[in-house]
């Protein structure tokens, strides 16, 4: 700050404040340090007045103190007070100003950083790097401001106190917020922009000072919540009024839906020009806003008015005004004072009218009430005085004179109705009279206006009624008729609303050029719209107008006129006038005929007329096209207004007959050709329309060419016909003239060589056309209706080209073989089915064309021609002949086309062809080459096809090898039936499978396939295998099947039992045919009755009975082959099972009895009955059922190595070890017992046996007494038979003791042995017991999980039991729990005390006593005998792995104790736990 000196002490600094914020700072930025200024100014007072006092006592004491010091001292003080406070506001100013300009270059300089790394910017840096340049860049900036300020302060515009500790430096952050940077932004623009921020109210800092010295000229703010604009105190006391906006010229507050109101005041903002306050809640304006004289444009869009303020007309400037969408009814009384008005918008009101109720300005009551009338004596009578101005005048007050007279025309009227009511005196008050123009000025003081428009809206009319004298009208009155006064208007919308007519003012609009008045109920335009001459659009659609003015004639300016769905019935002829209209739409109208003149309008682009009922033109008329239309229309004016057209010949001529031309001059310039043609000896009458060849033509004799092509010869009279004398022509073409068949007169042309008869209607050529025509060497009739062709065409000698593509020919004479000279010949696009046999005899034939016919394939001989262009493409070629390049085709052919045919292959015939260079197959079915192949070069074709001529030999030679009898034509193109003989069982489906991968590996895209040749015949042969296999086996397990069911039937309950033992035995017939060469249960069945039906019979079959191969072919399945014999004698002989043989036919089979009774009803009686059977086993296995057989014992392996080894791990520790010794002990002693019981035993066993053999003796002495005679109470022997009987059972008696004894000496002996086992074999003894206990607990659980999955998955398992009975024994008794059926089997003492084995930690030996192992005679790993532990899976798996743990320990030779003390040290540990047995 600038201090200004002073002999006072310096007044102290106030307290630095706080750091103000960015907003407070902008607000008091622009004042400066001004308190510091005054305290400076109040001291230099205080110092002045002080100096005034000493002067005025220094003056009364006579001293002279220098006059005049202090006043001067004064001035000098505040003239350097204002330089002071000047040059500080300026400093700030300038400082200020810069550092918003670095701040808003820094804002820019960021704004380019983020717009590059988005939209990739020119930088050097990449986007990594950015960031560090907008740093440096930050760094760079804030060097160069203290530089700034460093020159400020320099320069003295900063002060060198702000230095100090206590000053703060005011600095301008950024704005934080959009709002901020939108305040921020209008610093430097001049503009307020704030979209979508929702703000509630303008932001205080619009009222600071520094806004209005960077003049705010704009505010934008639409899509905020502003409720008002109106005056209001800001949070840091920035109060806002409209004198803040005074230099705003446009606010745009847009889509502010809460917008209710404005302030009072706001008039003051007279620079207003534009205000757009669409889509708000406004509703009405202040008085005040008719200030806004400067205001150009006022949007007003779906806001909420009712109506406008009534003096709006002041508003002179305006220039646009929008009032769509709002619920305005009428116009204000002043609207037509807006004479600068171009753009009005009245759409979607409610308005019915647009009638201008004068201006009727009530006088103010008040104003009245104030004037009393005194009376002065010095005045000699009454003057006015008015009690609130205090003005008086003798003269009476124009507002109290006009009240007068409305009193006193008021009770003039009321007596007047009263004295003439009913009579004709009673009459309306006429216009223009005193009375009538007092009354109107009376009522124009109480606020009624002279006319106001009434709307009837339940009878949806309009009226009019005068207020003055009380009648209504249906015309709208001259005073409300001024709309027409707004003359500037360019454009008037009034659409969607409610409007009957539109105003004869209307028509005073001259500068008017657009007039929408859509969806109204307009019945009639204005009379004298016409006088709008600057009218471009009228748009009235969706009104109820019957007619048009005759003025609009005059809008020579018109370019568009939109009159659709009116209720026009006819449209006026003056629209021929509108020479600028280009769019005319009168659709949905009620018109029956368009005006003839409407042909003139030539610039017209669009018309439309739909939906009326139009006759003249019909409506179908108007669909041919606007310019045919016009065309037509203006013909029919010109004959209305001119009579008929007169008749003229023109000549039509063209491609397309399209050019005109008058006769007279078409036969001159006819006449002109044929003198030109005496000269050069051609005639070329191309497209001259001729419809006969002209009589002219036959004189020029000496003609050589003649071209009659595009003209019109239709029928006999239309063919040209020739003289005798033409004989020198040599070219007549004749093409494309609509002939439909030649004239023999061509025959008599005997020089011709060239003749085109192409593009005509020929359908018959008679055979005297060709006889004579023996010089003809191009004949062209392609394009015709040809059925035939006439022999002598074969007969030309010297024919070269003939040309007959797209005719109808079915065939072809066979004459054509004779034209030995020919070389190109097209019969493309016929219907050629077949073609000349001898077709191959034309030697000189070059080019054939053959495509677009039926053919399915070409005729033999073909590879004799040396064409050098084939082309027989689009016909129905299914093969192309092996022979068809042979053997001179293939050295002449260049181009070979066999497009869209029914071709699958292609021969590999083509790779001969050396001058080949196209070859086009596209568009077939082809499989060989696919059509991926044919995409490249010819070379590759070729290539394809030599590697597939090689896979077909080579597949073709393993198939023969194998043995397989194939039909090399059914490989290709498709292979279908390869196979023919010799495939055993394969079925058909099985050979469309091989069908399909040799077409895979032959056809088609053979390059794909990953089969080799050998891979796929050794599959093939293989399938041919496993099918005989299932075959086989399906036939062997079916017989078994029957076997099965009728070998378990009864012979007592039905169904009986038909074959008996001694054709089907079940019992005593064994196999080794087993897994591992055990013998198995089979069947034997004697082939009689195996093949042939019995025959009842008196001894064996009581009924017919059908053989057991009858019975399984009845529940065989379909399929097709044939069951017979042969094919069970031929499985019998073929199948083997996984475990071998299942089956075999033997010549002798031992039965019970011979059930054979030959024709004669004769037995063979043979017995034994020794006869040739099938055995066959009981069980089949199937491949997965020996799969799940190994898988499971496989498991059974696992599972008991690993109770093995959980068990050995138990027996090694402390626990098991104590178990282990308690165990042996235990089972010492009860050995020790069973000696002692056994030795018993074994004395009374002998002595019971020496009393059966003294018994012995006994009977045979009393047998001996009864054979002696003796009494019979010697020996009591009734008879020999009770002697013999009673010996018997003696000797029985004997021989039961001795195996008893025997059987008591064996266990006695047997314990002996265990009694001299020493420890290690007690030990092994126990641990073996014990391994086999839990070996059957792992089997029992592994057993019962598999026969429960079995179970679910309805499986066999013939290995579960003898042929799976323990298994089917099993399902039936789940199946009868599950049912309640039965009760489940009790469980076994194990499972109670091994409820859950998965959580074993300890073994127990219970239930192991006794448990033995005894060979077994049908089982070669020995049978359990005893126990209820042992497992025969086990003792596989033991007989496996150790089969020496298969013999008892006892009867294993003893291994002596390796020291002594270690028997004593057993003893007493044996001692001890005998104690501790003893206790537990």
């Amino acid at each position: 700050l600038i201090s200004v000196q002073s002999p006072t002490p310096p007044v102290a600094k106030s307290k630095t404040p706080a750091p103000p914020t960015f907003a407070s700072i902008r607000h008091a930025a622009p004042k400066g340090n001004k308190d510091g200024l005054e305290l400076s100014f109040a001291a230099l007072l205080d110092e002045a007045a002080e100096e005034d006092r000493k002067a005025n006592a220094d003056a009364l004491a006579g001293k002279d103190s220098g006059g005049g010091h202090a006043a001067g001292k004064y001035m000098r003080a505040r003239a350097m007070l204002r330089r002071a406070g000047a040059d500080h506001e300026r400093g700030l100013a300038a400082k200020q100003e810069m550092i918003i300009e670095d701040r808003a270059a820094e804002r820019h300089q960021d704004e380019l950083i983020r717009l590059s790394t988005m939209t990739g910017k020119p930088t050097l840096a990449n986007p990594a790097t950015r960031q560090l340049e907008l740093e440096t860049r930050k760094l760079e900036q804030k060097a160069a401001l203290q530089g700034l300020r460093r020159a400020a302060r320099a320069a003295g515009l900063e002060d060198d106190d702000h230095e100090g500790e206590g000053a703060v430096t005011p600095k301008v952050d950024a704005p934080a917020t959009e709002v901020e940077k939108s305040i921020f932004r209008s610093y430097v623009a001049g503009e307020l922009v704030c979209v979508g921020e929702n703000c509630a109210q303008f932001p205080e800092e619009v009222a600071s000072t520094l806004t209005m010295q960077f003049g705010l000229r704009r505010i934008y703010m639409p899509r905020n919540d502003l409720k008002c604009f109106e005056a209001y105190s800001g949070a840091a006391g920035a109060h806002l009024h409209s004198r803040h906006f005074m230099h705003v010229t446009e606010i745009d507050l847009q889509h502010n839906h809460k917008f209710s109101r404005f302030w009072d005041d706001v008039g003051r903002l007279a620079s207003l020009t534009r205000l757009c306050l669409q889509h708000t809640g406004l509703y009405e304006f202040p008085p005040s806003f008719m200030w806004l004289t400067q205001l150009k444009h006022l949007d007003l869009t779906h806001c909420c008015f009712k109506e406008l303020p009534l003096h709006l007309g002041e508003l002179s400037q305006l220039e646009y005004l929008n009032l769509r969408d709002n619920m305005m009814i009428e116009l204000p009384s002043t609207f037509h004072h807006l004479t600068n008005l171009k753009y009005l918008d009245l759409s979607g009101n409610g308005m019915a009218f647009l009638a201008i109720k004068p201006l009727a300005e009530m006088a103010d009551p008040k104003v009245v009430a104030a004037w009393e009338v005194l009376e002065s004596p010095a005045m000699h009578g009454v003057y006015y005085h008015n009690t609130i101005t205090g003005e008086s005048r003798k003269a009476m007050p124009e507002a109290l004179k006009i009240a007068r007279v409305v009193e006193q025309q008021e009770k003039e009227d009321a007596e007047r109705r009263a004295k003439h009511k009913g009579t004709k005196l009673d009459k309306p008050l006429v216009e223009g009279t005193k009375r009538y123009n007092d009354k109107r000025t009376a009522l124009a003081a109480q606020g009624v206006p002279e006319f106001e428009c009434v709307v009837d809206r339940k009878a949806g009319t309009i009226f009019y009624k005068n207020h003055v004298n009380g009648e209504t009208s249906w015309e709208m009155p001259p005073a409300m008729d001024t709309f027409g006064i707004c003359g500037g208007l360019v454009t008037l919308k009034l659409n969607n609303n409610l409007l009957r007519d539109l105003p004869e003012s209307v028509s005073c609009l001259a500068s008017l050029r657009l007039l929408e008045c859509k969806t109204n109920y307009l019945k009639k335009l204005p009379f004298g719209l016409g006088e709008c001459r600057e009218l471009r659009v009228i748009k009235v659609p969706t009104n109820e107008l019957s007619e048009l003015p005759d003025s609009m004639a005059k809008l020579e300016n018109l370019s568009e006129l939109v009159l659709t769905a009116n209720s026009l019935t006819v449209f006026p002829a003056w629209v021929g006038d509108l020479k600028g209209l280009r769019q005319l739409f009168i659709g949905n109208n009620r018109l029956e005929s368009l005006p003839y003149k409407l042909g003139y309008c030539t610039d017209l682009t669009d018309l439309q007329v739909y939906n009326n009922p139009l006759v003249d033109p019909p409506y179908e008329k108007c669909l041919t096209g606007l310019d045919r239309l016009l065309f037509e229309l203006r013909q029919k004016f010109l004959e209305a207004t001119q009579g008929p057209t007169p008749p003229v010949h023109p000549h039509r001529y063209g491609i397309g007959d399209e050019k005109i031309e008058i006769l007279p001059l078409f036969q001159r310039r006819l006449q002109k050709l044929l003198n030109v043609a005496k000269e050069t000896k051609e005639l070329d009458l191309i497209q001259n329309g001729l419809f006969t060849m002209p009589p002219k033509v036959h004189e020029l004799l000496d003609l050589k060419r003649l071209n009659l092509s595009a003209q019109h010869f239709r029928g006999l009279e239309g063919r040209p016909k020739f003289p005798e004398g033409m004989a020198q022509l040599a070219s007549l073409w004749i093409k494309r003239c609509e002939l439909n068949g030649v004239d023999e007169s061509v025959g008599l042309l005997r020089g011709l060589k060239d003749i085109d008869l192409s593009e005509n209607s020929i359908e018959d050529i008679s055979h005297k056309v060709f006889r004579h025509l023996k010089k003809l060497e191009v004949i062209n009739l392609s394009r015709n209706h040809l059925y035939a062709l006439p022999e002598e065409i074969g007969l030309i000698p010297y024919l070269k080209e003939l040309h007959l593509e797209m005719n109808r020919l079915d065939f072809l004479p066979d004459s054509l073989t004779k034209l030995k000279g020919l070389e190109v010949l097209n019969v493309s696009l016929n219907n050629l089915s077949t073609v000349p046999p001898g077709l191959g005899a034309l030697e000189t034939l070059r080019v054939l064309n053959l495509e677009g016919n039926q053919l399915h394939r070409l005729p033999p001989g073909m590879g004799n021609l040396r064409l050098s262009e084939l082309r027989v493409s689009h016909n129905r070629l299914e093969v192309l002949d092996e022979d068809l390049m042979d053997p001179n085709l293939k050295h002449s052919v260049e181009v070979l086309r066999f497009s869209n045919n029914n071709l699958l292959e292609l021969p590999p015939i083509f790779d001969s062809a050396p001058k080949l260079k196209q070859l086009l197959i596209d568009y077939n079915p082809m499989v060989s080459p696919p059509s991926s192949l044919l995409e490249e070069s010819l070379e590759t074709v070729l290539q394809y096809m030599r590697l597939r001529t090689e896979r077909f030999r080579e597949v073709s030679g393993l198939l023969e090898s194998y043995g397989f009898e194939v039909e090399p034509d059914n490989f290709h193109p498709v292979a279908r039936g390869a196979l023919v003989g010799n495939t055993g069982f394969l079925t058909p489906a099985d050979q469309a499978h091989f069908d399909k991968n040799i077409d895979a590996y032959i056809n088609g895209e053979f390059y794909q396939c990953e089969l080799s040749a050998a891979e796929l015949v050794d599959n093939l042969d293989n399938l041919r295998h496993e099918r005989g296999y299932v075959f086989n086996s399906l036939i062997i397990q079916e017989l078994v099947g029957v076997c099965r069911q009728e070998f378990t039937k009864s012979l007592d309950v039905p169904p009986r039992k038909r074959f008996s033992a001694n054709v089907l035995r079940g019992e005593g017939v064994r196999r080794p045919w087993g897994r591992g060469g055990e013998k198995v249960r089979c069947y034997a069945i004697t082939l009689e009755s195996l093949l042939e039906d019995a025959q009842p019979n008196p001894k064996f079959v009581r009924r017919y009975r059908p053989s057991l191969f009858a019975l399984a072919v009845q529940k065989l399945p379909i399929t097709v082959f044939d069951y017979k014999p042969d094919m069970l004698r031929k499985a019998v002989q073929d199948f083997e099972g996984p475990y071998g043989m299942v089956g075999e036919i033997e010549d002798a089979v031992t039965f019970e009895e011979d059930e054979y009774f030959d024709a004669f009803g004769k037995h063979r009686a043979t017995f034994p009955a020794v006869l040739p059977a099938l055995v066959v086993t009981r069980i089949v296995y199937t491949g997965s059922e020996a799969r799940r057989r190994q898988e499971e014992d496989e498991e059974l392996w696992v599972a008991f190595k690993d109770m093995e080894r959980d068990l050995a791990d138990w027996v090694s520790s402390r626990t098991g070890q104590k178990r282990l010794s308690q165990a042996t002990k235990f089972r010492h002693r009860e050995v020790a017992t069973a000696v002692t019981e056994g030795e018993t035993k074994k004395r009374e066993a002998t002595a019971e046996l020496a009393r059966a053999e003294q018994e012995v003796l006994d009977v045979a002495e009393r047998r001996q007494d009864f054979e002696d005679g003796k009494p019979f109470f010697d020996h009591r022997i009734g008879s020999l038979e009770q002697a013999i009987e009673l010996g018997n059972a003696a000797d029985e008696a004997v021989k039961i003791k001795k195996a008893e004894l025997n059987e008591l000496i064996a266990q006695v002996e047997e314990n002996h042995r265990k009694l001299q086992m020493n420890k290690k074999q007690k030990v092994y003894w126990c641990t073996k017991d014990l391994k086999r206990k839990y070996g059957h607990v792992v089997w029992k659980e592994l057993v019962e999980q598999k026969r429960q999955e079995a179970r679910e998955q309805g499986w066999r398992r013939p290995w579960d039991g003898v042929d799976g009975e323990a298994y089917e024994a099993w399902a039936e008794l789940q199946y009868r729990v599950e049912n309640n059926l039965a009760k489940p089997p009790p469980l076994e003492e194990w499972e109670i005390l091994e409820e859950d084995p998965d959580d074993r930690d300890d073994f127990e030996w219970r239930g192991t006593e006794n448990m033995k192992i005894r060979p077994l005679k049908e089982q070669p790993f020995g049978e359990i005998v005893s126990g209820r532990f042992d497992s025969e899976a086990y003792l596989r798996y033991l007989h496996e792995m150790r089969p020496e743990e298969l013999t008892n320990p006892w009867d294993r030779p003893g291994e002596k104790d390796e020291e002594k003390e270690e028997g004593s040290e057993d003893g007493e540990e044996g001692s001890e736990e005998e104690s501790g047995e003893e206790a537990e």
